[in-house]
C-alpha cells in the first residue's frame, strides 16, 4: 500500500514539474479530443477555409436536406425575394406525399421569399422544386447549376441528382465539400438571416391558408442544446442518409462551420456540435503569419516565352490567419505559392497562397490577379521607331544636296529655253526688216 501511495505521489510531482517547466507534452496541454457520434464531420474556419478538425470529411455520403442550402442560395443569388411564382404541375409532380412539403397546389400564387423560408425552415421538398424550376426553367437544368457551382467551389467529391435531397444512389457529397458549399452560401446576400431564422409565417395565398414554419436546430432557439454564438443551421434526414447537420458560430475572432454526416439519432448531431464547437472555441486561436516568406513574384510573364504578350500581378496581403492549438507557438507555420516563372496561356489560372505547418498543409487561398498588356519589344538590332539612325544626319545631308542640284539644274534648263526663245524671236524680226 505504501509503495503505491509513494508511486502516485512520484506521478503527482513530475506533472507539477513539467508544468511549471513549461515543458508539458502537447498531448496533455489541451483538452482531450470529445468523443462523437456522427460518422463523418469537419470543423472548418469560415474566413480562411482551414479545416480544424475532421474525421473522414472526405468519405462521400448521402447528405438528405442539407442540399437545401445550395438550392436556396442559388436562387437567393439571383432573384429579389419579392418577386411572383406561379406553382406549375411540373414544379410540384413526382413528390413523395411522405416526404416533408406545404402542399403547394397547381397555380397557387407565392413568393420566392415564401419559398425560400419554406425550404429552409419546414424542409419542404416542393417548395425546393419550385424555387429550383422557377430559376432554372426545369428541375434539370438547376440541378446542372449546382453541380457547376459545387465544382466552382472545389466540392470535387460531390454529386446532386435533385434540389431538395430526397435519396438518389448518385446524390451524395463530404463533409469537407458541403463546408466549403455552405461557406460560400453564407456570402450571398441576405442568406445568413434565412440561415439563422427561428420561425416565419407565410400568408393565405390565392389557394391556401396561411402557414406557419419553424426551424428544428436546436443550436439557434432555447434547448438543452442551445448554443451560446450559434448563427444558424439546417437538418436533414432520410433512412438512407440517417441523420445530417449543417452549422455555424462564432465568437470574437473566430467564425466556425460544422458538418455532420450519418449521425443515428436527432439528438447526437446536437451534441457533436456543442462538444466540437466547444473543443475548438476553448482549446484554438487565430494567429497571424506573414506571407513575406513566400517570395512572391510582382508578376508572372503570359505567351511566347521570348516575347510575352500580357503580364499577370497579384494583390497580395500582407498576412494570413491561422488557427492553431493554443499551447502551440507558430514557429512552423510558412506561407508558399504555386506560382510559375511562366504561364503559356490565361486557361484554369489557380494562382494561390498555402498555410504550411510544418510539412503538413493547413489550408489555400486563391490570389486575386489582374492581367495587362505587354508592349511588343524591340529588337536590340533594330532601332524604335521614333529613335534616330545614326546614318540620318549624313543620309540627310545627301538628300539636301541632290535635292539643290535638282534645282539647279532645272533652273538652268529653264534660262537656257528663254534664251533660245529670245534668240529665236529676235532672229524673225531681223527677217522680217530684210
Amino acid at each position: 500500500m505504501m509503495k503505491r501511495t509513494a508511486t502516485r505521489a512520484l506521478a503527482v510531482l513530475l506533472a507539477v514539474f513539467f508544468v511549471f517547466a513549461g515543458v508539458l507534452p502537447k498531448a496533455f496541454a489541451i483538452d482531450a479530443l470529445p468523443e462523437t457520434f456522427s460518422e463523418t464531420y469537419i470543423v472548418f474556419d469560415r474566413d480562411t477555409g482551414q479545416a480544424i478538425l475532421g474525421k473522414d470529411m472526405h468519405k462521400k455520403m448521402y447528405p438528405a436536406s442539407i442540399t437545401k442550402v445550395l438550392t436556396v442560395a442559388l436562387v437567393m443569388e439571383r432573384h429579389q425575394m419579392n418577386e411572383q411564382i406561379t406553382v406549375t404541375e411540373s414544379m410540384i409532380a413526382g413528390i413523395d406525399p411522405e416526404s416533408s412539403h406545404i402542399a403547394l397546389a397547381e397555380g397557387e400564387q407565392v413568393t420566392v421569399e415564401e419559398m425560400v423560408y419554406a425550404t429552409m425552415l419546414y424542409s419542404a421538398n416542393d417548395a425546393a422544386n419550385v424555387l429550383a424550376e422557377y430559376d432554372a426553367g426545369t428541375l434539370d437544368a438547376f440541378v446542372w447549376k449546382m453541380n457547376n457551382k459545387a465544382k466552382e467551389l472545389g466540392a470535387v467529391n460531390t454529386n446532386f441528382m435533385n434540389a431538395n435531397g430526397l435519396h438518389d444512389d448518385d446524390h451524395y457529397t463530404t463533409a469537407y465539400d458541403f463546408a466549403l458549399i455552405l461557406q460560400w452560401a453564407l456570402t450571398v446576400k441576405g442568406f445568413e438571416e434565412v440561415f439563422g431564422a427561428a420561425e416565419y409565417d407565410m400568408e393565405a395565398t390565392n389557394l391556401n391558408e396561411e402557414r406557419h414554419f419553424g426551424t428544428d436546430d436546436c443550436l439557434t432557439v432555447t434547448s438543452e442544446y442551445t448554443y451560446n454564438g450559434a448563427v444558424g443551421g439546417k437538418l436533414g434526414w432520410t433512412p438512407q442518409a440517417t441523420h445530417t447537420f449543417v452549422s455555424a458560430a462564432e465568437r470574437e475572432e473566430m467564425s466556425l462551420i460544422f458538418v455532420s454526416l450519418a449521425t443515428p439519432t436527432q439528438w447526437d448531431k446536437f451534441k457533436d456540435a456543442v462538444a466540437l464547437y466547444d473543443y475548438v472555441f476553448d482549446n484554438y486561436k487565430k494567429v497571424p503569419v506573414s506571407t513575406a516568406s513566400a517570395e512572391i513574384p510582382a508578376s508572372v510573364p503570359v505567351g511566347e516565352v521570348e516575347n510575352p504578350t500580357e503580364s499577370i500581378t497579384f494583390r497580395v496581403p500582407s498576412e494570413l490567419k491561422v488557427a492553431i492549438p493554443s499551447d502551440d507557438e507558430g514557429e512552423g507555420l510558412t506561407v508558399k505559392h504555386n506560382l510559375p516563372q511562366f504561364y503559356l496561356d490565361k486557361k484554369d489560372l489557380s494562382p494561390q497562397l498555402s498555410v504550411y505547418n510544418g510539412e503538413d498543409l493547413l489550408y489555400s487561398v486563391p490570389l486575386e490577379y489582374q492581367v495587362a498588356v505587354v508592349a511588343a519589344p524591340t529588337s536590340a538590332n533594330q532601332p524604335e521607331e521614333n529613335e534616330e539612325s545614326p546614318l540620318w544626319p549624313i543620309l540627310k545631308g545627301l538628300l539636301t544636296v541632290v535635292v539643290v542640284l535638282a534645282l539647279l539644274c532645272v533652273v538652268f534648263f529653264l534660262a537656257l529655253c528663254v534664251l533660245r526663245y529670245r534668240n529665236l524671236a529676235r532672229r524673225r524680226r531681223n527677217q522680217g526688216r530684210r
